[in-house]
């Protein structure tokens, strides 16, 4: 699946001890490109709030919708306790799910958020 990096990524973020700020625009044009050229992501910054982490994905979601289309939903992960101990996470990840990562089966279209 495409997005479980995103997903990972965006945790280490959210996980980070606070002392960072949203990272600027290069730095997540960096973090795009390797997602979507399938390299190992550059290291998170350190020091992230949840605010800064959720400013991030707000950015990283734009830049990725330039080349997956528009957003369609979002994946959740580390929805239960022993996912988050296993990466250092106390709450849930969301990451966005992008029209062009799925799928469509049937013909059918996809719902649109």
């Amino acid at each position: 699946m495409r997005l479980a990096p995103v997903t990972l990524i965006l945790a280490a973020l959210c996980a980070a001890p606070a002392t960072a700020a949203c990272p600027d625009v290069p730095s997540v044009a960096r973090l795009a490109a390797a997602i979507l050229e399938r390299r190992e992501p550059p290291a998170p910054p350190t020091g992230m709030t949840m605010t800064d982490a959720l400013c991030a994905r707000e950015r990283l979601a734009a830049v990725l919708a330039q080349p997956w289309g528009d957003q369609v939903g979002w994946k959740v992960g580390l929805t239960n306790p022993a996912a988050q101990a296993r990466f250092g996470v106390p709450h849930p990840v969301a990451g966005a799910i992008f029209h062009g990562t799925i799928r469509e089966r049937s013909g059918a279209a996809p719902a649109r958020c």
